[in-house]
């Protein structure tokens, strides 16, 4: 058989047998929908209708009002419980993933697991929205940093 020559791990032995599997996909009529000349393999084609459906303009609002006030409550929250945490809350507002975050304190040399990343953001975004800021007090508090 022709895949019992190729080694794991041996690259050209690899391409050598994906092309041959290419080909007999392609003598069948086989069409892949991912562009396999590139890297990335991206889709051929592909329909911003499932992004325009998963992402309508009231939840990219809604998205945009959360990160502003999660920004404010940044700013002008005073009993974050260490700089940790606040360093945490500071990647969250810039839209990073527990795990992102998580990586990031690793990559620094700081043992922290995204559980407790998750652990800590769900805490904050309870104390957060508790606390109610209306629109008009995130608007005054932006206006008095710009100002300064």
């Amino acid at each position: 058989m022709i895949h019992g020559s190729y080694e794991l791990g041996n690259k050209e032995d690899f391409n050598n047998l994906q092309n041959f599997w290419y080909q007999k996909l392609k003598e069948t009529g086989f069409q892949d929908i991912e562009d396999t000349q590139s890297e990335q393999r991206f889709l051929k084609q592909w329909h911003s209708r499932y992004f325009f459906i998963r992402n309508t303009p009231e939840e990219y609002q809604e998205n945009m009002d959360y990160f502003d006030m999660s920004l404010h409550f940044y700013w002008n929250y005073a009993d974050f419980q260490n700089q940790r945490e606040k360093q945490i809350w500071w990647l969250h507002c810039q839209g990073m993933s527990r795990r992102e975050i998580a990586a990031d304190f690793i990559s620094k040399g700081i043992k922290i697991s995204d559980s407790l990343v998750q652990i800590i953001v769900a805490r904050l975004k309870k104390i957060m929205h508790s606390q109610l800021w209306s629109s008009n007090d995130r608007n005054n508090s932006q206006e008095e940093l710009d100002n300064d």
